[in-house]
């Protein structure tokens, strides 16, 4: 039959291990707060990405029209961005380059950060071909 003694304090532990909770939880609590930080960081991130990718194809889809032009396309996307990434991607920049063929949108903006460390910059480049509207053979008095 084996009989508990107790250390010097009369806690039952040695002496040696008075502390080490505390110790044990000033190492993890920090480590843990950083990796919860670093994962909400990964979802802005992502979330800033989506919303860039949305507003190069609203202005993909804007400027592509027959009579519309780059202008357009970056209005469209200035204003699908400022209703939908204010506060989550900011330095936005938006390119608009419309060709007789193609039109290209990039979208460019650094995601709100809230660990310092991680510095991401996110750029969303989209390309189509501009609209042609073409009369059907034989029509308009032909």
């Amino acid at each position: 039959m084996r009989t508990r003694t107790s250390g010097p304090d009369g806690t039952g532990r040695p002496a040696i291990d008075r502390g080490s909770a505390t110790a044990e939880a000033v190492i993890a609590t920090p480590l843990l707060m950083l990796l919860v930080l670093a994962i909400i960081q990964a979802g802005i991130i992502l979330h800033a990405r989506h919303m860039a990718q949305a507003a190069a194809h609203t202005a993909m889809e804007a400027a592509r029209a027959e009579l519309a032009s780059g202008g357009d396309g970056t209005a469209a996307a200035t204003g699908s961005l400022a209703a939908n990434a204010s506060g989550v991607l900011e330095d936005q920049y938006v390119s608009v380059a419309r060709g007789a063929e193609t039109i290209t949108v990039t979208v460019t903006g650094t995601p709100t950060q809230i660990v310092p460390l991680w510095d991401a910059t996110i750029e969303v480049t989209v390309s189509g071909a501009v609209e042609h509207i073409e009369p059907a053979p034989g029509a308009g008095g032909e």
